[in-house]
């Protein structure tokens, strides 16, 4: 922010992710450590860098919204563990605590702290993770961007005085 000569901010959204899969006995070291540094430390970092300026927001009124959205999966719920996806797995439930505990420390600032659990969505990591591509054909039937873009703004039009602090998404199709 302060590069672009800016000095508040009211929306960041996290939304950078990478995934792989495979045995853990299988598993690149190098591979799961980049994993982790996109997936996790990145988040941190720049919501690290970011919150001074959520909080410096001048003119702030009982009608303005500012957020933090972590774009996490649905692996970030128990209810998506499964075999060859431990780090995946593991790197976005280390995203949901995160979201949690950021929550506890910066809303009494007014600032919301949302984590966007979705399912299948047609983005480049279907075709990334071999394991997903079964899903190609059926690309208009997964979760879009924009239905993504529309909960975001959900969690913007609550008002000051609501936050919701987590949003699971499903696909309405069973592909599995």
């Amino acid at each position: 922010c302060e590069h672009f000569g800016e000095k508040e901010l009211s929306l960041l959204v996290n939304s950078a992710g990478i995934g792989s899969s495979g045995h853990i006995e299988d598993i690149d070291l190098e591979e799961t450590e980049r994993m982790l540094q996109v997936n996790v430390n990145s988040v941190i970092q720049i919501t690290k860098h970011c919150i001074p300026y959520l909080k410096n927001r001048v003119n702030v009124s009982d009608e303005s919204n500012r957020a933090v959205i972590n774009i996490g999966s649905i692996s970030s719920l128990p209810i998506n563990v499964g075999v060859d996806r431990s780090i995946y797995v593991c790197t976005k439930h280390a995203l949901k605590g995160f979201s949690d505990c950021l929550f506890a420390d910066i809303s009494e600032y007014g600032i919301k702290v949302c984590c966007i659990m979705p399912m299948w969505t047609n983005t480049e990591i279907i075709d990334k993770i071999e394991r997903n591509h079964f899903l190609i054909p059926y690309r208009h039937q997964l979760i879009q961007p924009s239905d993504i873009a529309k909960s975001i703004d959900y969690v913007l039009d609550c008002s000051p005085f609501a936050c919701p602090t987590e949003i699971l998404i499903r696909t309405q199709k069973k592909f599995v």
